[in-house]
């Protein structure tokens, strides 16, 4: 029969190599990193996930257009997105979010009467800090 001593022993080591390899007081895991956007894309629609289903940046004056934005990341948020013409806002709008993995959040609008044809902007941000465009394009 094998004694318990040589046992203990055994499990005591394995119990300190497991603290080591994950580091002694942190645990094995490491906070996520703080939240940030990922990637932004349009469309004229998006799937269950809110992501684009066929990326494009030249619509029709009738079009619906989806501004999907991704995140990575965990944490509490304000996205922020404009609709721009000639450095007018159309349309404002904002989510807030509380992310725990990669998440795409998705922003649509289509102005009363159509798009006039032209280019436009998709601003985005998060937390008020900087801000991004997307360029697209009404034919």
């Amino acid at each position: 029969m094998l004694s318990s001593t040589p046992t203990r022993a055994f499990a005591l080591t394995m119990i300190l190599f497991s603290f080591a390899a994950c580091g002694l007081f942190q645990g094995c895991r490491q906070p996520p990193p703080p939240l940030a956007i990922a990637a932004v894309d349009t469309g004229t629609s998006v799937d269950e996930e809110n992501r684009v289903v066929v990326s494009s940046q030249t619509f029709s004056p009738q079009d619906t257009i989806y501004g999907s934005i991704k995140t990575e990341g965990a944490g509490e948020g304000t996205l922020a997105v404009s609709w721009v013409r000639q450095g007018q806002a159309l349309d404002k709008q904002t989510q807030i979010i509380n992310a725990t993995k990669p998440t795409w959040f998705a922003f649509h609008f289509i102005p009363p009467g159509g798009w006039p044809k032209g280019t436009f902007v998709f601003v985005f941000s998060l937390n008020g800090e900087e801000q991004h465009g997307r360029q697209f394009e009404i034919q």
